[in-house]
């Protein structure tokens, strides 16, 4: 085709090729390498919270938690995640534990992984004790975070306090493994309720 709108043609995309590999660049991907180093970038320096990242991170636990499900499975223990948050039984040695554990941090050095074993343990809000073989369950409260506060000065109806308060007492219900437990913690669900007024 030796048309006068060709030449026009090529002579506009020479041009404005350049302008356009510019701009779009940044949306723009142009092979599987390019696509793999986007991800590695991503991966290495995206925020924890963006959607995107949190998928990497995702398919980065399941590679790596792939054979530890299958044998806590097989030896009839428990595995559970959330987010990036793990916890499992393992009746196994220590020693071993942290074997896997070093070598699972070795694998990949940008990812940090912190190891807490014993007795007792936090996973979410629970607090977790083995105390003689008789598992005790409660509301953990982070010494981090600040103690409930409901604000009963703003303008949500009645209804919405009402709901928090018994939101509460209802995780506490589920969370609490003894009645003792229970109590103190609705003592200070009380006292949380009469101070916020």
């Amino acid at each position: 085709m030796h048309t006068p709108t060709t030449v026009i043609s090529k002579f506009l995309a020479q041009l404005l090729q350049p302008l356009f590999d510019k701009h779009v660049r940044s949306t723009t991907i142009t092979d599987g390498v390019d696509l793999i180093r986007r991800l590695e970038k991503l991966a290495l320096g995206g925020a924890m919270g963006s959607a995107f990242t949190l998928t990497l991170a995702n398919i980065f636990m399941w590679k790596w938690e792939k054979q530890l499900v299958l044998d806590q499975a097989s030896s009839n223990e428990t595995y559970g995640r959330y987010i990036d948050d793990i916890i499992f039984t393992f009746n196994g040695s220590l020693d071993k534990i942290n074997q896997m554990l070093n070598e699972s941090h070795l694998s990949h050095l940008n990812i940090k992984l912190v190891h807490q074993t014993g007795s007792s343990v936090s996973f979410l809000n629970v607090q977790i004790e083995n105390r003689i073989d008789i598992l005790l369950t409660s509301v953990y409260q982070k010494v981090a975070a600040e103690p409930y506060v409901i604000p009963f000065t703003s303008d949500h109806v009645k209804h919405v306090f009402t709901n928090i308060a018994n939101t509460i007492l209802l995780r506490d219900i589920r969370y609490s493994s003894t009645l003792s437990t229970f109590e103190s913690e609705r003592r200070t669900i009380e006292l949380m309720l009469l101070y916020n007024g």
